[in-house]
């Protein structure tokens, strides 16, 4: 066998690497190997491209190959003649084969994997340097630097994103033996896999606490408190003075609203006051007490007006780097994000608003994915629900949402791991600053779907469970 340290370090392989990470002796050897070794070819195949090749040749020879070994004859001769059906224009494959095969080192086993892996290894490194060569041409081209940077924000995450689409296929005894380890692990620790709590009792119970990789999707009439519940649950982590890393995305609502809301939840000041600035001195108190609080957290907001699924994954990235970590994403709200950058002066293909959202949606859902961390979704209703609030039968009834009154609901639905609805116990009650709210599961991939009962106390936009209060049937 070929010493492996010599090809890698090697004057000729460095200096190529150098400029274009490739290793040709080691793309040769594994080309004669695959075909000295026919009766072990289809199991090494397996999430194999020809991407893994930097010299065109080599690329063109491992698709004969790989299309041969379907009917499970490949030899020398087979491939040079598939090669002079389907390449005509490459000459000499005959003689360049032969000499692979005659410096071949039959190098299956462990050494094939390795090689395997540093094929791979070049292939992402040559990925990584046409994405940043494509980011400098148009740093030179674009004229706004608003428009380079969304392009590369959006080039690293298109690139992320085919990388970790890979490979996805693992065997069976595989996904056993880690969900055994699981198990394992649950017996010593019961919470070991719990999710982020949200510190609303019941609503933890049912959920197992928000999931890591899951897009959760809370959605509410305008004005029933989508918004508010999801400051609660970020005023429940201050208040519990956990150190979670929390990145919200307020397209609608200011970061000083933000604020403010989260002042009046968290102390006895109503939001009238803290609106006014007619507060007491105890009240100030109280104010540069929670103010302290508040810089023992790590809650970060953005409340620019203009959003894109890339701004968003590109800030959270820098976020998870900075940090260590990302624990909950909070996008307020769903149908206010563009897909793409309506500021940019590239022209790009309009998208209908469903299109939009299905595509953001979907986003949304590698994003929580990739960053390994729950992604909590405000959405907006259709108008569907408002024809049934109008009904005579149905007035002084509790409405429920359903799944299909998500606007554009075929994606939302499609691609949320859970569905939560805010529906007041009364609709048409006068006063909105008080009573009770709904908080319906309608989906949930990992349990079941119950319904929580909540009392608003709209002076401190605040939630209280109450467990007592028995929820309403579904109307």
């Amino acid at each position: 066998m070929a010493p492996k340290d010599k090809q890698l370090n090697s004057k000729k392989t460095f200096k190529i690497s150098a400029r274009f990470p490739c290793s040709l002796e080691i793309e040769n050897e594994v080309i004669a190997s695959l075909i000295n070794n026919n009766e072990s070819i289809v199991q090494n195949l397996h999430g194999f491209t020809e991407d893994y090749f930097f010299h065109p040749l080599n690329q063109k020879l491992f698709i004969a190959i790989k299309n041969l070994s379907l009917e499970g004859n490949v030899d020398i001769l087979n491939v040079n003649d598939y090669m002079t059906l389907h390449y005509p224009d490459e000459k000499g494959v005959m003689e360049y084969l032969g000499n692979l095969i005659k410096s071949s080192t039959s190098l299956f086993g462990t050494n094939f994997q390795e090689y395997k892996d540093i094929l791979y290894r070049d292939m992402i490194l040559r990925r990584i340097n046409d994405c940043g060569k494509k980011i400098v041409e148009a740093s030179e081209q674009m004229d706004r630097y608003e428009d380079c940077l969304s392009f590369a924000q959006g080039s690293v995450l298109k690139l992320s994103q085919e990388l970790n689409s890979g490979n996805s296929m693992i065997p069976l005894s595989r996904a056993s033996g880690q969900f055994l380890e699981k198990i394992e692990e649950l017996s010593k620790n019961r919470n070991a896999f719990k999710g982020l709590y949200t510190h609303y009792k019941e609503l933890d119970r049912i959920s197992g606490g928000l999931k890591k990789g899951n897009l959760i999707i809370l959605a509410a009439r305008p004005s029933v408190g989508k918004s508010a519940f999801a400051v609660n649950i970020m005023a429940n982590i201050i208040e519990k003075q956990e150190k979670k890393v929390i990145a919200i995305f307020s397209m609608e609502m200011p970061a000083e609203q933000i604020v403010q809301r989260l002042i009046a939840m968290l102390t006895s000041i109503d939001m009238r006051s803290v609106f006014s600035g007619s507060i007491s001195q105890s009240g100030l108190d109280e104010v540069f007490k929670i103010h302290a609080a508040f810089g023992e957290t790590k809650i970060f907001i953005s409340d620019q007006s203009l959003q894109t699924p890339n701004n968003i994954w590109s800030s959270c990235k820098i976020l998870a780097l900075q940090e260590g970590k990302i624990d909950l994403v909070i996008v307020d709200y769903l149908q206010l994000m563009n897909y793409n950058d309506p500021t940019s002066s590239q022209k790009v293909m309009q998208l209908s608003e469903t299109s939009e959202v299905t595509k953001n949606s979907r986003m949304l859902k590698m994003i929580a994915m990739n960053l390994g961390c729950p992604v909590l979704a405000l959405s907006q209703l259709s108008r569907s629900i408002e024809g049934r609030e109008k009904d005579k039968e149905q007035k002084g009834k509790t409405i429920i949402p359903k799944l299909s009154d998500l606007r554009q609901s075929g994606s939302i639905e499609q691609d949320a791991d859970m569905v939560m609805f805010l529906a007041r116990e009364k609709e048409d009650t006068e006063s909105k600053g008080s009573g009770y709210i709904v908080l319906a599961i309608e989906k949930n991939r990992n349990g079941p779907l119950e319904k929580i009962m909540y009392k608003w106390d709209g002076s401190h936009v605040k939630f209280t469970e109450d467990p007592s209060k028995t929820p309403p049937m579904d109307s």
